[in-house]
């Protein structure tokens, strides 16, 4: 298993520095994946900015969320 996110900070446009329970810190750039599905609606910048972690992973208000090994493997 992958290690799990513990604090998150939005950062420019649509990227993500991520610090994980490893204690590795990593930025995740989410913008890929803004024009499938769901996730079309993170393109709103004010909605992108409300993540949080819940659950070892990222959440957005309404549901949305991004698996956490997703971003363990995306992220540099």
């Amino acid at each position: 298993m992958n290690p799990r996110i513990k604090a998150i900070k939005s950062i420019n446009g649509f990227q993500l520095t991520l610090e994980f329970s490893n204690g590795a810190t990593r930025t995740f750039d989410a913008s890929p994946y803004l024009n499938h599905g769901v996730f079309t609606r993170l393109k709103d910048p004010v909605l992108f900015s409300q993540a949080r972690v819940n659950y070892g992973t990222v959440t957005w208000p309404n549901e949305l969320d991004i698996s956490p090994d997703t971003i363990w493997l995306e992220s540099r």
